[in-house]
C-alpha cells in the first residue's frame, strides 16, 4: 500500500507540469505534502495497522492540517468550482 502512495505522488507530480499557473504554487503545496506524507509511511503496512502504524500515520499526516496545506486546498477548489 505505501507504494501506492508513492505512485500517488509521482502522478501528482507529473500533473503539477499541467497545472493552471493560477494554482500552479498552491498545488505545489498539496504536491509536496502529500510526496512527504508518502515518505514517511514508506514501509509501513496499513492494511495490517497496529499501534504503532496508526501512531506514524497520525505523524505523516498531522501537516494535512497547517495553515498553509488548508489555504492551498481551499484555493484549488475555489479555483476547480469556479472554472470546471
Amino acid at each position: 500500500q505505501s507504494s501506492d502512495l508513492g505512485a500517488a505522488a509521482d502522478a501528482l507530480d507529473e500533473i503539477a507540469e499541467q497545472v493552471p499557473d493560477e494554482i500552479k504554487d498552491d498545488y505545489q503545496v498539496i504536491a509536496e505534502n502529500f510526496a512527504e506524507i508518502a515518505k514517511a509511511l514508506e514501509g509501513v503496512d496499513l492494511a495490517n495497522a497496529n499501534e504503532e502504524t496508526l501512531a506514524k500515520l497520525q505523524q505523516a499526516t498531522a501537516s494535512l492540517d497547517s495553515a498553509e496545506v488548508k489555504e492551498a486546498t481551499e484555493n484549488v477548489q475555489a479555483w476547480v468550482t469556479a472554472n470546471c
